[in-house]
């Protein structure tokens, strides 16, 4: 009977952008003695939770917010011999984008110009994104309530602005998410 736990190697520490899914890695010398493999994640320093969905030596998983994670993976073979090994995981911010901006201008003096934001998206599911609007090109940027815009049922923000003065202005919208 061999009494000795199973031989573990673990993939190297990583660092990948919010949103991605990697393939983890752990391997045993003898992995058709495996008799069970569980992952844990540890959150920005919070407690280890085991992860049911990731039951193998080589699991998909997603890290979908930015932070710092550990992992362990604990292997028990077919004598009932574990071991332990884990490695760690430096998830870093992904800014939001936009597919694009459109506007219904020209307008006239006076006139209220409706902006339109198509395709926006942030990979880090626990973002919150802010837009902010440079009304005439300034780089003087005021950020938009969310009672300023709506949300359309297909997705697209719309948003209004009105244009006093005479003029031709070139309107900047920038996305910021919690990481800036």
């Amino acid at each position: 009977v061999d009494d000795n736990p199973p031989d573990l190697t673990v993939g190297d520490d990583l660092t990948i952008a919010a949103g991605t899914t990697v393939t983890l890695q752990a391997s045993v010398a003898d992995p058709s003695a495996v008799a069970s493999v569980v992952w844990q994640v540890s959150y920005d320093g919070e407690d280890y939770a085991v992860d049911p969905d990731l039951t193998t030596l080589t699991p998909q998983y997603t890290f979908g917010t930015y932070g710092e994670y550990d992992l362990s993976v604990t292997v028990t073979d077919t004598h009932g011999e574990s071991s332990e090994d884990g490695f760690h995981v430096s998830v870093t911010e992904v800014a939001p984008t936009a597919i694009g901006v459109s506007t219904d201008a020209p307008i006239d003096e006076g006139g209220t110009a409706t902006f339109t934001v198509t395709g926006l998206t942030d990979p880090d599911s626990q973002d919150t994104v802010s837009l902010y609007a440079d009304w005439y090109g300034a780089g003087d940027f005021d950020q938009l309530d969310p009672s300023d815009y709506q949300v359309n049922g297909d997705g697209p923000i719309s948003f209004q602005h009105q244009y006093d003065a005479p003029g031709a202005y070139l309107a900047v919208v920038r996305l910021e998410d919690d990481g800036g």
